[in-house]
């Protein structure tokens, strides 16, 4: 287990129409994943909630909050 977290590369990369997004917590704890363009703008949150230590996927489909 990492000390604090642990963020893998996306798989596949590059990605069509989706890709995996995978994650590792040491710690139980509030979570935020956010997927960030080129500017820095924050366009689309996958995870915003509470979750126990462990190993985590997610998937994201490519659009942003507004479904782009």
């Amino acid at each position: 287990m990492p000390e604090n977290f642990k963020l893998y590369q996306n798989y596949p990369n590059p990605f069509n129409p989706s890709t995996r997004i995978r994650y590792q917590l040491a710690t139980s704890g509030h979570v935020t994943l956010t997927i960030f363009n080129l500017a820095g703008q924050g366009i689309a949150t996958l995870v915003d909630e509470f979750q126990s230590a462990g190993m985590k996927p997610v998937t994201w489909d490519g659009l942003d909050e507004q479904g782009r």
